[in-house]
């Protein structure tokens, strides 16, 4: 955790006022993974805040304007699908991306891709 800390802390400040950059946020639980895409997407002039688990990346979700998530599939408390659900119930209109190194099932790729809301409201219709 104090690795994450490390550069996160340095991530948040620009996420308040980030000065026209796009917010990426970052959801992995490989403390690796979180800072390589952070040093990356920094370095490509991105403002980036990482989240290493579901608690964290909802609290920072609904804190910020974010512009993209790039959420891994594979979590310990709960499964990107059900965290990428929880986004998407509050801000739909959030790009996210999918990145995994397992097999996504079609479920949540519909979610992901925004077909879930669309399939509902053309349900109800």
């Amino acid at each position: 955790m104090a690795f994450e800390k490390m550069y996160n802390r340095d991530s948040s400040a620009p996420a308040i006022a980030h000065e026209g950059r796009k917010l990426i946020l970052s959801i992995d639980d490989d403390l690796t993974v979180l800072y390589t895409r952070y040093k990356l997407l920094s370095a490509a002039g991105f403002a980036v805040l990482s989240a290493s688990d579901a608690v964290q990346a909802l609290q920072l979700f609904g804190e910020h304007t974010i512009d993209l998530v790039l959420l891994d599939y594979a979590l310990p408390e709960m499964d990107g699908g059900m965290l990428a659900d929880a986004m998407k119930t509050h801000r739909p209109e959030i790009p996210i991306l999918m990145v995994s190194g397992v097999e996504v099932p079609e479920r949540v790729l519909a979610i992901v891709n925004g077909m879930f809301a669309r399939e509902t409201a053309q349900t109800s219709s």
